[in-house]
């Protein structure tokens, strides 16, 4: 995949997600006293991120686009190929928090069987579309992005893509010679080591 095919196909959405996201803070106070407040366009938001992490998990794990799988088939091949991906954290600007939206991957992700239990059974689960989870779902999407990114670069490649506004990663090293810097103008560019920065 080339850096423009993975901005096009991928990065651009979540940045469209992700302003979704953002354009709610007028209306919900981004705080952790809210946390807990739910709404239907909440909801929608779970819907859209779930699903959209369900198809980079499949491009991630190799599976192909039209099969079905689940977090148990996901679990048994992200983890021995991103064995750190259960301890990332994603630095959450606006909240001044971090968050390991994978970390209870080998268990069960709160924000994934929110995800799915509003797809299956809306009446009763609706609560569980709440701001917390959505902005953990977030988090752990933009994660699959950053990694999906790294699939895609070659060893001598410079990447450019549009910032998120929400998320920051401190250390991103998912391969040992590349690594995240911010521009000055506000992109992204992953490095080669020794590259000037």
């Amino acid at each position: 995949m080339t850096r423009s095919d993975f901005e096009k196909k991928y990065w651009n959405y979540y940045i469209h997600l992700e302003q979704r996201f953002m354009d709610i803070e007028p209306y919900v106070y981004f705080d952790r006293t809210n946390f807990s407040v739910y709404s239907y366009e909440l909801v929608s938001q779970l819907q859209a991120i779930g699903a959209e992490a369900d198809v980079l998990l499949k491009l991630l794990c190799g599976y192909p686009g039209d099969k079905n799988k689940n977090m148990y088939h996901y679990r048994q091949d992200i983890l021995p190929s991103y064995p750190n991906i259960a301890e990332q954290s994603v630095d959450v600007r606006y909240f001044n928090l971090s968050l390991t939206p994978f970390s209870n991957m080998d268990t069960g992700l709160e924000w994934w069987q929110n995800y799915n239990a509003i797809k299956h059974d809306r009446q009763n689960n609706m609560n569980k579309a709440n701001l917390e989870t959505v902005l953990t779902a977030l988090a752990g999407l933009f994660l699959l992005n950053r990694h999906l990114l790294c699939e895609g670069v070659g060893k001598e490649e410079h990447h450019f893509i549009k910032d998120s506004v929400l998320f920051g990663i401190t250390g991103v090293d998912r391969q040992p010679n590349m690594k995240f810097v911010t521009r000055s103008d506000g992109g992204m560019s992953l490095l080669v080591a020794g590259q000037n920065e």
